[in-house]
């Protein structure tokens, strides 16, 4: 026997002397480190909903449960619950989460005989942060959005071309695999497109089958991805991380590589006996007609300018909205047999009471075409132009001269920058006066920073109180400044106006941009009391119905928005709620 073999096991008597590495479960605790993953922990007020968590996971160990919770815009009432038989610890949940509300706590004991339990509740309001968190700078999805060629300012205000230059396919695609599919969208939007359904067809390259799932709720999908209010972007849970995905933009895209929606929309249609009229062929009353017509009930619009449309071709400028995008909607929609009267105004040519005696239910969609006034000394005039007649005007080829002239727009809405815009293309120098902040305008936020990027000047928080004029033009304009009422809990803070500070802007020509109202004249005069209204609207139930029975109303007519995809939502719902009447369902 060698030394060797007897002298080794005597070095093992070195340990005893030394601390273990081991420890003495259950008698002593095992510190994990900081960023251990144990046991999930969500913060449930934090969290929104949006199931990122559950399709992230790939041991389906994550199942959204409905919980007691308050639902604001762009959240649910939906938040997550863990097996913890089947998860691996991976810590995907965590990365995916965009409000950064899920994490791994440092929690690793549970014990028990029953399966059940692993099956656990991690929702709680209050905890203190420990274990494995996401990094506040890392995301496993990009924070920015795909970029688009941009048309120079100095090069955009000499024309009306197109400012949309829109994405190319590669990025299109890229940016379609940015979406959690969640589905928060889908609630914000109007029509409720099917949002991430659209995206994935995009993603995978199948642009027909997009566009086919967008023809479902929207036939004016290419017009709302030129022209669309997007709220369906302000609640994605990208937009935490980042900007948020470019819905509008991808919808654009997807409709723009199809010529020919007939060649790939199913629009076989069973002919049915009633016969259904609409006055106004904007957006409400070619939705409606779509509809109704693929229902199989034979359609008659009518309209009283020469061409349908209604605001997107009249009031929307050019550059904004090409008419070839209107033509193109409009086209395949008269395709399905759908019949346009133009140049007809009904309530002169023909009655109401006519066209319910002819028709089995008559819809009204004519918009808001009353403009409201600001109400100041010195307003009447020639020069005090309305926005939506100017804007009327250079759509429909009137020569307007502003070359050299200072124009000021009152206003802060969508309508408002088409006219700032359109003035500075007609040569204007022109100014733009906001009685709020910024922050509350309603008007797009890059179409404000367009406007500004064109040279025009916004005097935020300013009001007109009287136009100056000489010899019954107009010289100038005094305003005051404006400050902020914040008194009123969950509403816009109110403009009061600073009276003592009074000050004047030399100008030619004012455009009012403040609003408008429908106008119900020629519908009073002839139901009289049997039309119920308030607040200058027709009173309709949920199929858009009003007191007169067959009587029909939506869009601007109808709804607080008042925005395109807003008008084609009603237009649906109510070819959905004329179907109703005339079925007798």
């Amino acid at each position: 026997m060698a030394w060797n073999d007897i002298l080794k096991p005597l070095s093992g008597w070195k340990f005893l002397f030394k601390k273990p590495h081991t420890i003495r479960y259950p008698k002593e605790d095992k510190i994990p480190s900081e960023r251990y993953r144990g046991i999930h922990t969500n913060m449930i007020d934090k969290c929104i909903g949006c199931g990122s968590c559950e399709k992230i996971c790939m041991n389906q160990a994550i199942t959204m449960k409905e919980m007691d919770v308050e639902v604001k815009e762009g959240t649910t009432n939906l938040r997550p619950v863990v097996d913890h038989g089947r998860c691996c610890y991976c810590g995907l949940c965590v990365d995916i989460c965009p409000t950064g509300s899920l994490w791994l706590s440092r929690d690793y004991r549970h014990l028990s005989e029953d399966i059940d339990t692993f099956i656990i509740d991690p929702n709680v309001k209050e905890k203190e942060r420990e274990g494995w968190q996401k990094a506040p700078e890392f995301s496993l999805i990009p924070p920015e959005r795909g970029k688009m060629e941009e048309i120079p300012p100095e090069k955009r205000v000499k024309s009306f071309m197109e400012v949309f230059v829109g994405y190319t396919e590669p990025i299109a695609k890229e940016e379609a695999q940015r979406c959690l599919g969640c589905g928060l969208c889908v609630d914000a939007c109007a029509t409720h497109m099917h949002i991430p359904d659209y995206l994935k067809a995009i993603r995978e390259g199948n642009n027909e089958e997009a566009v086919r799932i967008m023809f479902k709720n929207n036939p004016l999908s290419e017009i709302c991805g030129t022209v669309c209010t997007h709220f369906c972007e302000n609640v994605c849970p990208v937009g935490i991380i980042g900007e948020p995905v470019a819905i509008q933009w991808e919808k654009e895209f997807a409709t723009r590589t199809i010529e020919d929606y007939k060649k790939i929309i199913d629009t076989t249609i069973k002919e049915k006996k009633e016969r259904v009229a609409v006055v106004g062929a904007g957006p409400a009353g070619l939705s409606f007609a779509f509809y109704l017509r693929l229902k199989g009930y034979k359609i008659d619009v009518f309209e009283k300018y020469e061409k349908p449309g209604g605001m997107m071709l009249l009031g929307i400028p050019s550059y904004r909205l090409p008419r070839k995008v209107i033509e193109k909607e409009i086209k395949f929609i008269t395709s399905t047999g759908v019949k346009i009267h133009t140049g007809t105004q009904i309530g002169k040519k023909k009655t109401f009471k006519e066209l319910l005696k002819k028709y089995s239910a008559v819809f009204v969609a004519t918009g808001n075409t009353k403009p409201y006034t600001m109400g100041i000394p010195g307003e009447e005039g020639k020069d005090t132009l309305q926005a939506i007649s100017f804007l009327y005007d250079v759509n429909t080829g009137k020569k307007i001269d502003l070359k050299g002239k200072k124009v000021l727009v009152v206003g802060g809405g969508n309508v408002a920058m088409d006219a700032i815009r359109t003035s500075r293309r007609l040569g204007a120098d022109v100014y733009l006066s906001y009685r709020r902040r910024e922050v509350d305008m309603p008007a797009d936020e890059l179409e404000r920073k367009e406007a500004k990027e064109e040279g025009i000047e916004f005097m935020i928080q300013t009001l007109p109180i009287e136009v100056i004029r000489e010899k019954g033009k107009i010289k100038a304009v005094k305003y005051v400044p404006t400050d902020m009422d914040f008194s009123e809990k969950g509403k816009r803070p109110k403009p009061v106006p600073r009276m003592n500070d009074v000050r004047t802007l030399e100008v030619d020509i004012i455009i009012e941009a403040i609003g408008q109202g429908p106008d119900l004249t020629y519908l009073e005069q002839e139901f009289g009391e049997s039309l119920k209204i308030e607040k200058g609207k027709p009173v309709v139930d949920k199929n858009l119905m009003c007191s007169i029975k067959g009587l029909f109303f939506g869009g601007d007519m109808a709804n607080k928005q008042n925005d395109i995809v807003s008008a084609v939502a009603d237009g649906r719902r109510a070819a959905e709620g004329v179907h109703n009447y005339l079925q007798n369902k």
